[in-house]
């Protein structure tokens, strides 16, 4: 019986992340999503927020569990009695990022694996173009349904060309409306 964890910061859960978990809990006896509490970046949601979405974007999946976590993430794995760390890779940049986490995780702890599934063709995220970092009243209609800015684009104010990512269900867009009309990310969406 093999228990793997699958730690992210999950602000917000995409299709992505669904995608990993999902072919993860086919691989593994038990799956423990782990949502990462005290991240060193800005958060668009609160760690209950990021639990919540992540709990019900994967309650369909009867060998997953959802915890929050603190700490090394290695320590986690071994408080979690888990053998296995699953990460996901969008992109070729990910993969340089995650191999060194990977080094240094197995450096810390031997025993414990890590393994990186490249996501789902169609839950990847594509260049969007400057126009499409418009204010929300006037992006809703170049916004497709089920996409939305990366949050930390909005929250560091950066005002490049923006990245869209699938989310999972409307809810979460939902969500993510509400949260980019709190006053500091408002502030920093009508600055782009």
């Amino acid at each position: 019986m093999t228990r793997a964890i699958y730690p992210a910061t999950f602000d917000p859960i995409t299709l992505g992340h669904v995608d990993i978990a999902t072919r993860g809990a086919s691989h593994f006896s038990e799956l423990i999503v782990s949502v990462y509490d005290r991240p060193l970046k800005s958060l668009l949601f609160s760690r209950q927020e990021r639990w919540q979405m992540t709990y019900d974007a994967l309650a369909h999946l009867p060998n997953v569990r959802i915890e929050r976590y603190t700490g090394l993430t290695v320590e986690f794995a071994r408080q979690q009695e888990a053998s296995v760390i699953v990460r996901g890779l969008r992109v070729l940049s990910d993969f340089e990022w995650e191999f060194q986490l990977a080094l240094t995780n197995r450096n810390l702890a031997p025993d414990i694996d890590t393994i990186c599934p490249a996501g789902a063709c169609s839950a990847q995220f594509c260049s969007g173009a400057v126009p499409f970092l418009m204010p929300p009243d006037r992006s809703s209609r170049l916004m497709p349904t089920h996409s939305i800015v990366l949050p930390n684009i909005i929250s560091q104010q950066v005002n490049i060309p923006g990245l869209w990512m699938n989310l999972n269900d409307l809810s979460i867009f939902s969500r993510m409306t509400t949260a980019l009309h709190r006053p500091c990310i408002s502030a920093a969406w009508h600055s782009i």
